[in-house]
């Protein structure tokens, strides 16, 4: 019974993403946006990330309390000044790799790079609109793996990070790329796991998305370069498999030493104990007295 509550519970918070990008294409259609956001134009789909994100946790957090059995203590929403090196390691190692990457394939060959210069305005929104993603790492981090952990700490990642390529699916569509979605699903449920902090798992993944935008892919509007044609699957997968070791590497180095390998960060840890404590007991079976203390 409790394992079929837990799955419905996880299955229902997983559609809020849904309705949170209906209420804003909703919106949108009242004032004539609709068709600017679908179109493709990066700068109203940015801007609708940034609502729809915003939207969805609004949405998700007290859904998570009153029917989802996480309180608002069980998100770790929590920061500290290693956070912090964290994040500027992360955001300049992902960056750096995905410029080094590109101009990699330039001087081996496999593409022709050339710079672009950049549009900051829609750099500006592209931080903007990636930010929105931050809903993904309260849902699937913040929600998902918190409440799948009394599996222990290696089958949550694992299953939220299926989980997190499967909320990709209707929007995205099914592609070879799932599996660097799977990638990026474990890295970031490692990284919420050593640091203890959504703020951190929640950057990295902006980072990483940012990264796409400005190096990766080309035709967007937005890229700092310009190459002929899509990269390929080989091409990305390469990459994210490359950024995939460097993040797992400053994560054991920032925050894993003298820790075991799966061990959360105390406060994780502690927040976890917490929820654990508040549980109602088990009504005993019937038929069976009850022992008295």
């Amino acid at each position: 019974m409790t394992t079929r509550k837990t799955i419905m519970q996880i299955l229902g918070a997983m559609l809020l993403p849904y309705a949170g990008i209906a209420l804003v294409l909703g919106g949108a259609t009242i004032f004539g946006l609709t068709e600017q956001i679908l179109s493709g134009g990066y700068g109203p789909r940015m801007l609708a990330n940034a609502v729809a994100g915003a939207v969805i946790i609004l949405m998700l957090l007290p859904y998570a309390a009153a029917i989802g059995s996480v309180p608002p203590r069980g998100f770790a929403f929590t920061w500290g000044r290693r956070d912090l090196l964290a994040i500027l390691l992360g955001t300049t190692v992902t960056l750096g790799l995905a410029w080094a990457y590109i101009f990699g394939l330039d001087w081996l060959g496999v593409r022709s790079v050339s710079t672009v210069a950049p549009v900051w305005a829609l750099v500006a929104l592209g931080v903007i609109g990636q930010a929105g993603t931050f809903f993904e790492e309260v849902l699937f981090r913040g929600y998902v793996l918190t409440r799948l952990r009394r599996a222990g700490v290696g089958r949550a990642i694992l299953i939220s990070a299926v989980l997190f390529c499967v909320g990709h699916i209707p929007v995205r569509g099914v592609s070879p790329l799932i599996l660097t979605w799977l990638l990026g699903g474990l890295v970031y449920g490692y990284l919420y796991v050593k640091s203890g902090s959504l703020w951190v798992a929640g950057a990295y993944h902006l980072a990483h998305n940012l990264a796409g935008d400005l190096f990766l892919y080309s035709d967007n509007g937005v890229a700092l370069v310009q190459f002929a044609g899509p990269l390929g699957l080989v091409e990305k997968t390469g990459f994210e498999l490359l950024l995939s070791g460097l993040v797992l590497l400053l994560t054991l180095l920032v925050y894993g030493r003298g820790t075991r390998l799966l061990e959360p960060a105390p406060h994780l840890h502690a927040r976890w104990d917490e929820l654990d404590a508040a549980r109602p007991a088990a009504p005993a079976p019937l038929g069976r007295p009850v022992p008295r203390p």
